[in-house]
């Protein structure tokens, strides 16, 4: 669990950080970023060791970082960062190697430009992603491919429901929605319904039960920071990946990309990665053909 030394850490920030590790490692082998919103177009965030629960404090974030956006991996111990000034006329990329315990600058690169459509894109960065992590070799393998991540159990008898008064009653207020999706059997790695509710224009509620315990959990995407998410799973398998829209990059909307693997009781995630879309249906599983 997450060590939270001193007494600067408001419940909110806490909360999330607990909910992100949950989620599983996601950056050099058994550490996980945490991003959190500070305001419009502000980010802050740390990673969290899996293994002692120390908090490291991301170099980079807060007001003077205008719509940071960080690439990483569990693979790998770079990270790539590229953010605006507060005037939005300067691009500033940053590369850095994770040594277990700081951050090393690797490159720096100023950018000016003073257009109506100023990008400022992480992926312009010339430094490969190929910094791995000590246990890179344990990780999965690199193919990540529903049949790479075959479901193990299934669904074993008639669904039983939450428990809404008790254990599950987090998940109370969509107690009908839950329970008749669930009615409709398991559609998440062998035994498990994953349930998509509409919570604002453009956004998702995201629950996923147990068909054999009746157990559930919130999904560690969804609401409103997760705008036009879409996830893509199936019985069959482990693996689940998940589109959103993180924001807008100049004149181009910012498409998030995730990809997690269910242990039966954590996701294991395999990093993030941005590209920038003419808008949010280009973001989709099935984006537009292009005539």
């Amino acid at each position: 669990m997450p060590r939270f030394d001193g007494s600067n850490w408001t419940p909110e920030t806490r909360a999330r950080i607990r909910e992100a590790v949950k989620s599983g490692y996601n950056f050099a082998g058994h550490y996980t970023i945490v991003e959190m919103g500070c305001g419009t177009e502000c980010k802050s965030a740390w990673v969290v060791d899996g293994r002692s629960g120390a908090i490291h404090p991301f170099p980079l974030g807060g007001e003077g970082t205008s719509s940071l956006k960080l690439v990483y991996n569990v693979k790998s111990r770079l990270i790539k960062s590229a953010w605006l000034n507060s005037e939005k006329v300067l691009c500033t990329q940053q590369d850095f190697d994770w040594d277990g315990k700081d951050f090393n600058n690797i490159v720096g690169m100023d950018h000016t430009d003073k257009g109506t459509f100023f990008r400022c894109d992480v992926l312009d960065s010339s430094v490969s992603m190929e910094w791995p992590s000590d246990e890179a070799k344990t990780s999965p393998g690199d193919e990540l491919s529903f049949e790479t991540f075959p479901a193990r159990v299934f669904q074993n008898g008639p669904v039983k429901l939450p428990q809404f008064d008790g254990r599950d009653r987090g998940a109370r207020e969509y107690r009908t929605r839950i329970s008749d999706a669930m009615k409709s059997g398991a559609n998440f790695a062998g035994h498990y319904t994953i349930i998509e509710i509409g919570c604002g224009t453009g956004y998702l509620c995201v629950y996923f039960a147990d068909t054999n315990s009746g157990k559930v959990w919130d999904f560690p995407l969804g609401g409103m920071e997760y705008s036009n998410l879409e996830l893509k799973y199936s019985l069959d398998s482990r693996l689940i990946k998940a589109r959103w829209i993180d924001g807008l990059n100049g004149d181009q909307a910012d498409c998030a990309e995730s990809v997690a693997e269910w242990d039966g009781r954590n996701f294991s995630s395999f990093g993030k990665t941005h590209r920038g879309v003419a808008d949010e249906t280009y973001c989709s599983f099935d984006p537009p053909q292009n005539e």
